[in-house]
Parts: structure tokens; sequence; C-alpha cells
């Protein structure tokens, strides 16, 4: 399998991108598609990589959830032996 790379038109980095929804010609990186671009805030209401960042959001939070759930765990199993 081969994956092409594509260069950011704002940043230069050769790295996966989209095309963003205001300006057809312009591809842009998940990093300047959000934090970078100046009409995020105004007039875009749909940033083109948004929908996924939110989806790896909410993935890592269920990591979270999890490493937690298993440190508590590990946690009560060491006072359990800590008791004996």
């Amino acid at each position: 399998m081969v994956i092409y790379w594509s260069r950011c038109d704002i940043c230069g980095k050769y790295i996966i991108v989209s095309e963003c929804t205001l300006t057809p010609g312009l591809n842009v990186c998940p990093h300047c598609c959000v934090l970078i671009c100046m009409y995020r805030e105004n007039l875009c209401r749909t940033p083109v990589w948004f929908p996924k960042l939110k989806a790896k959001v909410k993935a890592m939070e269920a990591i979270s959830r999890k490493e937690e759930r298993v440190e508590k765990v590990l946690m009560d199993l060491l006072k359990r032996l800590e008791k004996k």
C-alpha cells in the first residue's frame, strides 16, 4: 500500500491534507485548518478537519477512562496485598 503525501498550502509541510471548504483550491493540514486559519472564528462554520479531530478526541477520552479503571483496580489490589 502506498500513501501519497501532499503539501499543506499554509505551513508547507508534507502531510495528509484536505481541501478547504471556504477556498476550494487550498489544501490544508489539520493543524492549519483548526488552529491557524484566519477565517475559522467568523466565516467558517464547518472546518474540513473538525469532525475527524473530534472523533480522535472522543477515542482518546475513552482510552483515558479505561486507564483510570485499570489504575483503580490495581490500587485496590495493592491495598488488599498490603493488608495481608
